[in-house]
């Protein structure tokens, strides 16, 4: 607190579409390790589900469900913003 930000460079560009990736994996991140910590009850239980998920799907189908996640969250996005 009351230090000058220089000393807190998180590697994170200004505002840009490479920012934009790179919070989106920051972001990824986090999720990943909150679900899979051992204080989390949960954690097992999601890391079955993610190697279950990963054994019904190869790595392109997985992206393509990755890419209309993300479509389908601004879609809902763009109409929470309509008043």
């Amino acid at each position: 607190m009351g230090e000058e930000e220089g000393r807190y460079d998180c590697e994170i560009p200004k505002e840009s579409a490479e920012q934009k990736v790179k919070l989106r994996r920051l972001r990824f991140r986090y999720a990943a390790r909150i679900m899979t910590h051992p204080i989390n009850l949960q954690a097992e239980a999601n890391m079955q589900t993610a190697l279950q998920f990963m054994k019904e799907y190869d790595k392109d189908e997985i992206n393509q469900l990755v890419v209309l996640g993300l479509k389908n969250r601004q879609a809902r996005e763009l109409e929470g913003d309509k008043p």
